[in-house]
Formats: C-alpha cells, sequence, structure tokens
C-alpha cells in the first residue's frame, strides 16, 4: 500500500454482536463490550473509514445503538437490507426453552437456518463490495470470518479469539454438544492463516495454538482488553442500591457473573458457608449477581433452595448502571473461575478497590499479578484461608486494594485499540500518521 497521507484505511468492522445491546440483559456480556470498545477506539483514528456490518438489526435498533453510544455517529452501515430480524426475534420470545415442546423446537430450528441464510447471503453481497471497491481490512471482534471471504487476498483479515472454553472444559458441555461444542470445534477447524488473530490474553494464544498446529505463532498477538465505562462511575448512592437489591446492611462477597459450571460458584458458596459457620461469623454475606444458564438452572437451584438464605443472597441479572457501585461495596470479590479467557470482572473489581480472590487457572494469574490471592480453584482449605486473611487481617487487605488500584490503571483500552491498528498498520505498509 502507498503511503498517501491522504488516503484512509477502509475497515469493515463486523459488528452482529453489537445487535443485541439494546436491551439490558446477558447478552450484554464480556464479549459484547469488548466489541463496543473496540469500535469506539478505533472510531478515533482520522485515518480509519469505518463500515460496520449489522446483519441481525434495523434501522430502528440502529439508532437506539447510536442514542445510547454503542455504534459512533461517525461509522457507516453497510449491507442493512432485511428487516425480518424484528419478526424472528419476536417468534423466538414466543418460542423460548422453557415448556419447550416439538412444534416450538420446529420453529426455533426453521428460524436460526433462515437467520443463517440471510447472513450468507449478506456475506456473500460484501464479498463482491470488497472485490468491486477499495476495501483494506475485515476485521471481526468474535465471529470467524467467512471463508469466502477468508479466500480475498486484496483485504487484510483480522479476528479476536476470546477463548476456548467448549474445547478446553469439553465435560461440562457433553450434554450441550450441538449448541455449544459443535461451532466452536468447527470454527477452530477453519482457522487458518490466510486470517490474522488477536487473543485477549497470553494464556489464550497458547491455547489457540496447541489446538490448531495449523496456526503460525506470528499470526497470533495477544492484547489484553480493559475495563468498560459501566465499571468506572460509582455516583448512585450505596443504600439506593442496597434497596433496589434487597441487600441487607452486612458486608458482603460479591460474586457477579453468568451462573454456569466453570465459574465456580457453588465451591464459592460451599466454602463460604462452611467458614462463616466454623467462625460464628453473622456480619458477612455471599452476593451472587448474575443470571443462570438454562441447562445449569436444576442443579443451581437444587443447591440454593438448601443453604440458609441469611448467608446466602442471588440478585439476578445486574443492570450496567450498577455494577461499579456493587464492586466498591463490596467487601471481597470471589473470581477463581476455573478457566476464562481473560477475566474482565476480575479487573473491574480492582479498579473499585475490592479485594480479589482468583484463581491460578488458564489467564487470571495475567490479570491479577500480585494484586490479589490466588488459589487452586478446587481446593476448599485454600478458599478459606483466603476468606480468613481478607476477613481478618486488615494489612493483607489493604494490601490487596492498593495492589489492585495499581494493578488496573495498567489496562486502558486506548492500549489495546492502539496495539491493534498498529499491527494493522504494520501489515498494510502504512505510517502511522496521527
Amino acid at each position: 500500500m502507498q503511503n498517501d497521507k491522504k488516503k484512509k484505511i477502509k475497515l469493515i468492522f463486523e459488528g452482529s454482536v453489537l445487535c443485541n445491546g439494546t436491551e439490558n440483559n446477558s447478552a450484554r456480556s464480556g464479549i459484547f463490550f469488548v466489541a463496543q470498545n473496540l469500535l469506539s477506539q478505533f472510531s478515533k483514528y482520522e485515518d480509519l473509514d469505518i463500515f460496520l456490518f449489522l446483519p441481525y438489526t434495523t434501522k430502528q435498533n440502529i439508532s437506539q445503538l447510536k442514542n445510547m453510544g454503542v455504534i459512533p455517529n461517525n461509522c457507516s452501515i453497510i449491507l442493512n437490507h432485511f428487516l425480518i430480524p424484528v419478526f424472528f426475534n419476536s417468534i423466538l420470545k414466543k418460542c423460548d426453552k422453557k415448556n419447550d415442546n416439538i412444534l416450538k423446537k420446529i420453529i426455533r430450528f426453521t428460524i436460526f437456518r433462515t437467520k443463517r441464510l440471510i447472513y450468507i447471503i449478506q456475506v456473500f453481497l460484501i464479498s463482491v463490495k470488497i472485490l468491486t471497491e477499495s476495501y483494506d481490512v475485515y476485521f471481526s471482534p468474535v465471529n470467524n470470518v467467512p471463508k469466502i471471504i477468508q479466500k480475498i487476498k486484496k483485504i487484510k483479515k483480522y479476528m479476536v479469539i476470546h477463548d476456548l472454553i467448549p474445547i478446553k472444559l469439553k465435560d461440562f458441555y457433553e450434554n450441550q454438544g450441538i449448541y455449544r461444542m459443535r461451532p466452536m470445534e468447527k470454527t477452530l477447524k477453519s482457522l487458518d492463516n490466510s486470517v490474522n488473530y488477536f487473543t485477549v490474553s497470553n494464556s489464550t494464544k497458547q491455547d489457540l495454538l496447541e489446538c490448531n498446529s495449523k496456526i503460525k505463532k506470528d499470526n497470533v498477538e495477544a492484547v489484553y482488553p480493559a475495563i468498560s465505562d459501566y465499571s468506572l462511575t460509582t455516583d448512585k448512592n450505596s443504600l439506593n442500591i442496597r434497596q433496589k437489591y434487597n441487600i441487607p446492611d452486612k458486608k458482603y462477597v460479591l460474586s457477579l457473573c453468568s451462573i454456569e459450571p466453570r465459574k465456580n460458584v457453588i465451591f464459592a458458596m460451599k466454602n463460604f458457608i462452611n467458614f462463616t459457620e466454623k467462625y460464628n461469623i453473622q456480619d458477612l454475606i455471599f452476593v451472587q449477581a448474575g443470571g443462570i444458564w438454562h441447562e445449569y438452572i436444576n442443579e443451581f437451584e437444587n443447591f440454593y433452595n438448601s443453604v440458609p438464605k441469611d448467608k446466602i443472597l442471588k440478585i439476578g441479572y445486574v443492570d450496567d448502571e450498577d455494577k461499579a457501585l456493587l464492586y466498591s461495596e463490596a467487601f471481597i470479590f470471589f473470581g477463581a473461575y476455573l478457566y476464562e479467557g481473560f477475566g474482565l470482572p476480575v479487573l473491574e473489581a480492582m479498579r473499585q478497590g475490592c479485594p480479589v480472590i482468583t484463581s491460578n487457572s488458564s489467564s487470571l494469574p495475567e490479570v491479577i499479578g500480585n494484586a490479589g490471592i490466588i488459589i487452586s480453584p478446587q481446593n476448599d482449605t485454600e478458599l478459606q484461608e483466603a476468606y480468613k486473611a481478607l476477613y481478618y487481617n486488615n494489612d493483607v487487605r489493604n494490601q490487596c486494594i492498593e495492589n489492585g488500584l495499581k494493578r488496573a490503571e495498567e489496562f486502558s483500552w486506548e492500549k489495546t485499540g492502539s496495539k491493534i491498528i498498529d499491527k494493522i498498520k504494520q501489515d498494510l505498509g502504512y505510517e502511522n500518521i496521527i
């Protein structure tokens, strides 16, 4: 590419993960916020033209996403031809997985297949635009780069790999093979060196290289995510937050995550109960925030119904704007997960001055550094000792808080965006003009 200061890089940003951003629910997960923040950072570069590909949304949703700040105003929208998703989504809500029957399964299957066909058509149309116009980059913050686009040599392709959870934790997914395992296995097999990959940690980079020997090490670069805006502000009144979520006036251990096997929530709760009963602690409770996997509801609910409610409180999904205050009010944050591609909640908790217990598995030591207590995620004794240290020892608490605040400052979306864009410009032979 010639060095021309007037020429801008034309970048297609695959934004399907952003399409659910108009609703405050579990779809606004860590992956959603990574995509949103990357798009926001990219939009700040004067030498980039961003073309946002939104396959499953409408003009009305686009307006909402812009008003909410999810889509920057200087991004162009391409190939938003289909209004069918509104119809699809209204039917899917009526055919949810509760009270399932054969007819609902057939309807859901048909809708998903039809949406897939629409996506294929749109990818084909994008491919035609790439071949006939001068696009430079196709960037996907989560989904695999389509095969037809992988074959177009004139455009640089990039994809973010967040984790390989269904591959690394097969035992947890054996009952959800079609839903979770097969898409990941299919994606993993399709990856090759026609695409460049960004992973959210060095741990995920290593997992990717181990699971797909075709990919060259030089084609993978680790870039850390950072903290989303919702986890920065604590302007709201703490009393109102406690009233909103029915949290009593006690110290609390906070767990904020989707309730699924790898999050280790039952392990955390069992040991919390044993710890508080052993030392007769009355002023501390365990607060579990987050939605529950459909496949995991029965196991979790059976456990939850058996525990004393004065010790364990389930508050469900938490609005984005409330998370920072919940972190800052918490006495301890539990983040000792079995596996994480990165582990944003651990970073968010440190940012709000909450001491963290995390695990020695996957990427979590990369996130925590020396700023918290690291345990083996299935060792009862280690977790109870961690609870004890943070409850009884103010020196340990204060050191964790101080180190956590310093550690959190090392992560920023500006650094993340800069590292990605610098790599893209280097691959294009394009000099940085900002």
